[in-house]
């Protein structure tokens, strides 16, 4: 399957940019914690829901990582601009494996809620603050030139660990049980620390040189006041954001009702991974198809059909829960709607 994607971008670019090192590192490192930390994201809402059975608590997990991701994020776009990219990744991660080996460690002994609540957020609180220096950081290793080559990569990153991550959990669920996937989180995290550090060493020079020119620079507060100003300034760009909240928000109650109604109608836990993958597998089948047709000046009109087919399919799917077939193709064709969204 990665072969077949990486034939969206010209063979030889993709070498070329591997010759560099520090992308090289830099692709491993966000390859292991795409994949984990998607894994682990899909499996803590079924986890608590088998061991609470009710979906309001799990709910009050999912909305608090809302939350925090909403707050978290921003504050780590501003301290990207103002210190070592890498340090704060590295910050990041191990407040991540803090919480994950907590959780580890605690699901062992008992499962208290409260507790769990709070190093599931505190999980969260570190992926928020890595996510926006992880895309920030990739002009840093690859340069101007190279950068229009260098985020397809990422992108087909990004939406393999979406197809994998289910497949991956469902199987951590059966063979392992919860609570080793969280350990195994922990190991995984470790490695990608030691090639994020790589690229730390052969980047130390640029590092030194970008420092001395964010001397004069704002506090971070007022840049985030500063930001928050020009979005509600632009209507624009205050629409845009508050669509796609409300979309992603949608997305993830409706990722949330689909767990719930597989693990309260006592559905064979394969079927977990299975579900959850066939939408990103859509997305990647409508990437590669889409990459194959000239939409020219009608693109706008074409997302609008494709946003109401994915509307239409997402609505048939609620007609088919007792059909997991039927229920996956429904899933799968949505997810090649959503790429043309």
């Amino acid at each position: 399957m990665l072969w077949n994607i990486l034939e969206i971008i010209d063979r030889r670019e993709v070498i070329v940019l591997f010759i560099n090192h520090n992308h090289k590192n830099y692709i491993l490192y966000l390859f292991l914690t795409s994949i984990i930390n998607a894994t682990v994201i899909f499996i803590i809402p079924i986890w608590i829901l088998n061991e609470t059975k009710s979906p309001f608590l799990v709910s009050i997990v999912s909305s608090m990582a809302i939350v925090i991701s909403s707050i978290a994020s921003p504050l780590g776009g501003a301290m990207a601009d103002r210190y070592s990219k890498v340090n704060i990744i590295v910050i990041g991660t191990l407040v991540v494996i803090f919480s994950t080996l907590s959780i580890y460690l605690l699901s062992n002994i008992a499962f208290v809620y409260s507790i769990v609540l709070v190093l599931v957020c505190i999980r969260m609180l570190g992926i928020s603050i890595n996510s926006p220096v992880n895309h920030s950081i990739l002009l840093d290793i690859v340069g101007k030139d190279n950068l229009t080559k260098a985020v397809p990569i990422n992108q087909i990153v990004s939406q393999l660990s979406q197809t994998l991550s289910p497949l991956i959990g469902g199987l951590f669920i059966i063979i392992l049980g919860y609570h080793y996937t969280f350990l195994i989180e922990s190991l995984l995290l470790i490695l990608a620390l030691v090639f994020i550090k790589k690229v730390e060493v052969s980047c130390s020079k640029t590092n030194k040189t970008n420092k001395t020119n964010k001397t004069n620079k704002t506090n971070i507060l007022a840049e985030l006041i500063e930001g928050i100003n020009l979005v509600v300034k632009s209507s624009t760009i205050f629409i845009f954001i508050l669509i796609a909240a409300v979309i992603n928000i949608l997305g993830a109650s409706m990722v949330l009702a689909i767990q719930t109604y597989l693990v309260l109608s006592d559905t064979s836990q394969i079927w977990y991974g299975i579900v959850f993958a066939s939408s990103p597998l859509g997305i990647i089948i409508g990437a590669i198809v889409s990459r194959k047709i000239k939409w020219g000046n009608k693109l706008l009109y074409i997302a609008f059909i494709f946003v109401s087919g994915m509307a239409v399919f997402n609505i048939l799917m609620s007609f088919n829960m007792n059909n997991l077939y039927m229920f996956c193709l429904l899933f799968f064709v949505s997810g090649i709607c959503e790429y043309r969204c």
